[in-house]
């Protein structure tokens, strides 16, 4: 979590200016707004950034240790393959792709690195990036999102359910793709006016955590919305694209 640190821009410069030829470092942080924040300078010409998300399907079976079935082409396998890759297809689109929930064995550990992981962005990253000490705006915004995945999202309907200010959900909304929670999607149109001001779609980084937020971990094909699917389509599609945060 390096932008826990007080200027990490100075420190990072001078490794690398001291030490280029000896020292790489690796870095890494939860917060791409905080990240974006804390650091002073923007370290041009010394600084390669990634981002990195939870694991994708073939990344969460070569967790399994099914490092052969990771690497099949899916739509030419075996029956006992196929049966096999729904078995975990099930799962992770039950508890999602974090390493600590993926490796987690029983469903009480999965559920509780779940809780964990939510409550402590919610009780702690949230707050402070927001600078406030309730957090319940916040908290039953995911859950509405969480609800609606894959519809499209008014946000002066959110402002009135909430009651909260437009303006208001705009900045949570902004938040919560800084932290890596929620991606937005906005429609497409060869008009960009139509493109920005049209009512965009959000998914979930994680399909764990978005099922944790709506209290659903029943049958991943049965869900109530029928955009669970969806979500991971665009997930996939997100691993083979270069989108920015």
């Amino acid at each position: 979590e390096i932008q826990y640190l007080s200027n990490p821009s100075n420190f990072l410069k001078y490794i690398y200016d001291e030490y280029k030829e000896k020292i790489k470092l690796i870095v890494s942080g939860s917060s791409a707004f905080y990240i974006d924040r804390k650091f002073k300078d923007s370290l041009a010409g010394r600084k390669k950034i990634f981002n990195v998300y939870t694991l994708s399907f073939r990344e969460f079976l070569r967790f399994k240790k099914e490092e052969v079935l990771s690497q099949k082409d899916f739509s030419a396998l075996s029956l006992e393959e196929e049966n096999k890759a729904n078995l975990y297809f099930r799962e992770f689109m039950i508890y999602g792709g974090y390493p600590k929930v993926v490796l987690s064995e029983t469903i009480e550990e999965k559920r509780a690195a779940l809780a964990d992981i939510y409550q402590s962005f919610l009780e702690k990253d949230i707050s402070i990036l927001l600078n406030i000490q309730k957090t319940e705006s916040v908290v039953a915004l995911v859950r509405l999102l969480s609800s609606q995945v894959g519809n499209l999202v008014n946000v002066a309907e959110l402002s009135n359910t909430l009651g909260i200010s437009v303006q208001t959900v705009k900045e949570y909304l902004w938040y919560l793709e800084k932290t890596y929670i929620v991606r937005k999607v906005t429609p497409y149109f060869k008009n960009l006016r139509k493109e920005i001001t049209k009512a965009p779609t959000y998914y979930f980084v994680d399909l764990g955590l978005r099922n944790y937020a709506a209290n659903q971990f029943g049958s991943a094909a049965g869900s109530p919305d029928g955009f669970l699917f969806e979500n991971f389509v665009f997930n996939s599609l997100k691993d083979h694209l270069y989108l920015t945060p």
